[in-house]
């Protein structure tokens, strides 16, 4: 999964992940993680002041945490947020896995208003998302799903959603070209809002035939 911060790859990915049996792996998520679990595996080197700022995590740490995980897949696996740059691709592509990309792209604008809008639960990682009817939380912001707490993240503010789309713009868009050439199968969507369940649905069949075996 490829796209802008704020896209919807966590948001269907998970979805998209589920509908096909696959190992959702999340770079983000494994990020957060591994500091609540242990923040000495980063060796001084990352934290969550540097996460909450919008910072990358270093390379060699990224790229240890994310194979790690995608070998331990039994099979294809959905992968959201690695690789991000031309040095991680170019790693990626060095362990000589098979993929296929699914790129998702939106205006700016539309990007900024979903980073203030969104919710996540702190139990499950379910998203949501403020004013949208088919990602409404429960009574008093539980999560539908587990029932757990549900709340916007510390690093979804204005400056730091348009600094990272700043970065995604400079540093990941790029990529695109490159994994158009590389990837086994490759296609771009845009999806609007509406019923994320059926966005979802509708992606996942699109993504069926983009499988590795």
């Amino acid at each position: 999964m490829f796209g802008p911060p704020n896209s919807g790859k966590g948001t269907y990915g998970r979805r998209i992940a589920g509908l096909l049996e696959r190992k959702y792996i999340c770079a983000g998520d494994l990020i957060r993680e591994q500091l609540d679990e242990d923040e000495g595996w980063f060796e001084g080197r990352y934290s969550w002041e540097k996460m909450n700022d919008g910072k990358f995590l270093p390379f060699d740490l990224m790229c240890a945490l994310i194979r790690k995980h995608i070998e331990r897949a039994s099979g294809s696996c959905v992968v959201d947020g690695f690789p991000r740059d031309i040095d991680q691709l170019g790693e990626f592509e060095a362990w000589e896995m098979p993929y296929s990309a699914l790129w998702i792209e939106h205006e700016d604008e539309l990007l900024i208003a979903r980073a203030l809008s969104r919710m996540i639960c702190s139990s499950c990682g379910k998203i949501y998302s403020r004013g949208n009817p088919h990602m409404e939380t429960g009574p008093d912001d539980s999560c539908v799903s587990c029932g757990g707490t549900v709340a916007r993240r510390s690093d979804d503010e204005e400056d730091v959603a348009r600094g990272r789309l700043e970065l995604y713009r400079q540093v990941t868009q790029p990529i695109k070209s490159r994994c158009i050439d590389g990837a086994i199968a490759f296609k771009e969507v845009s999806p609007e809002g509406g019923d994320v369940d059926q966005i979802a649905a509708e992606m996942a069949e699109e993504a069926r035939d983009m499988l590795i075996p």
